[in-house]
């Protein structure tokens, strides 16, 4: 038997697909391309691990009691193909949590979109005429503008921000983010056993190695337990 006064969680991390910025990373970067979508493999891998959790809930694996998803388009498309057919029934919202983005980068690939166009791509749960999707809520407080980036005031787009730090966020900052997530949950949260967060690579790296764990290497569309 366990520590009857501890909390236990399980995580399920999930790996956004791949994205154009993956197929083309050399070309991304100099071509700046913007928050890249995913690509059609990317949907695929979505689709995949859709289907393999659809077949463990025969075996009763149940569903997520709580799920959390990166701000990027990459990361919201490959939630919504995860659990579209899962969630649209249910009670559970997909939460997105800024915190659970990428080690930030002064490259557009990592420049988020605006909440206002974010809100414009999800699918509705209320529209008939769609697939059933996860309902996905914004968390608290969360910002319309990209926080890493300066937004030029007046302005009514984003696309002539500049970052806010010429320099990668540093491990310090990223660890203490992550970290951050984990102390909401354990404190927000104390009901909930199982999560899932659909999230990005040295994300996934960060969150084991804060955990003491070996930082796996997740594939495109993989998920970490």
């Amino acid at each position: 038997m366990g520590d009857q006064s501890a909390d236990y969680k399980v995580f399920f991390l999930e790996r956004h697909g791949e994205a154009f910025s993956n197929v083309h990373h050399h070309k991304a970067l100099e071509s700046e391309m913007r928050d890249p979508q995913l690509a059609l493999e990317g949907f695929l891998q979505a689709q995949h691990v859709q289907s393999v959790w659809e077949s463990e809930l025969v075996a009763g694996i149940g569903l997520p009691q709580l799920s959390y998803c990166s701000p990027f388009t990459r990361t919201l498309a490959t939630n919504t193909i995860t659990f579209g057919n899962l969630l649209g029934a249910s009670s559970l919202k997909t939460t997105i949590v800024e915190n659970c983005r990428e080690q930030v980068i002064p490259d557009k690939i990592e420049h988020r979109r605006p909440a206002e166009y974010i809100k414009e791509i999800l699918p509705s749960v209320k529209d008939k005429k769609m697939l059933p999707s996860p309902c996905i809520v914004f968390e608290a407080n969360f910002a319309e503008y990209d926080p890493y980036w300066v937004h030029k005031p007046g302005s009514d787009d984003d696309s002539n921000d500049e970052p806010a730090n010429t320099n990668p966020e540093s491990d310090d900052s990223f660890r203490k983010r992550i970290q951050g997530v984990l102390g909401e949950i354990f404190e927000q949260h104390k009901d909930k056993i199982f999560i899932h967060i659909t999230t990005h690579a040295g994300w996934i790296k960060m969150f084991c190695r804060i955990l003491g764990r070996h930082p796996y290497g997740t594939i495109n569309g993989g998920m970490t337990l």
